[in-house]
């Protein structure tokens, strides 16, 4: 995972990089932790839920779920079938990282203190 710091609005703003290998374990269901200067990040996927906020760890740093709706075959009689369903849930969740746009950071006492936005590293 790499991540940049700057502004925005006057605030943090933490720009999100997953590589591919990051982004293959969140596909698997495993959480993915990142650090930048003082502050981590926990990003999951758990349910077909996408987070509208980063959201104050009891743990401390900030937390996200990226999931989406896993994609189920009508009438599927092939491994094959399976195989493109996963493909279409893999590539449904690749994209709503990279089109989720800026997030903001919240405390749990409703404070914003700060901006993230993410994305899903190239294939090599």
């Amino acid at each position: 995972m790499d991540i940049k710091l700057g502004l925005h609005e006057e605030r943090r703003h933490f720009s999100i990089e997953l590589s591919r290998d990051d982004f293959n374990q969140l596909c698997l269901g495993d959480e993915v932790y990142g650090r930048r200067n003082d502050v981590e990040f926990l990003i999951y996927s758990l349910g077909n839920n996408f987070s509208d906020t980063w959201r104050d760890n009891p743990n401390g740093g900030y937390f996200f779920n990226v999931s989406v709706s896993a994609v189920r075959p009508k009438d599927a009689n092939s491994s094959e079938d399976w195989d493109k369903a996963a493909q279409q849930t893999y590539d449904n969740l690749e994209s709503a990282i990279n089109n989720s746009g800026i997030k903001p950071m919240i405390m749990n006492n409703g404070y914003n203190c700060g901006y993230v936005t993410m994305k899903v590293g190239p294939l090599k």
